[in-house]
């Protein structure tokens, strides 16, 4: 191996450091923001909903997703979680709840 070879192969292996050292850094950041908490809290919800409309129908899809939800809700609140965060959680949930129970249209409303 010529010098020339050597010097372009320590040049490589210090950008690969450099990109390994950020990407740790980012993934550092993500844990520390409790990133993955977050993306379960809004995945397992939707999971829920998708395995039990796949097995029997939607009722049961949205059921299984808002147990799931509260399940979630309570988990949080007896780690410590701000209050906030699950109440915030809650109002969203009653809001889609009585929006999509009143009748759509006016032969649903006569």
């Amino acid at each position: 191996m010529n010098p020339d070879d050597r010097h372009r192969t320590a040049e490589r292996a210090r950008e690969l450091d450099e990109h390994r050292g950020l990407v740790v850094e980012m993934w550092g950041r993500f844990r520390a923001m409790h990133g993955p908490r977050h993306i379960f809290d809004g995945a397992a919800p939707a999971i829920g909903f998708l395995l039990g409309y796949s097995i029997a129908g939607a009722e049961v899809g949205v059921f299984v997703a808002i147990l799931i939800a509260i399940a979630l809700a309570a988990v949080r609140l007896a780690r410590g979680d701000s209050v906030r965060v699950v109440a915030a959680s809650a109002v969203t949930w009653l809001w889609v709840r009585n929006t999509t129970s009143q009748p759509t249209s006016r032969a649903e409303a006569a």
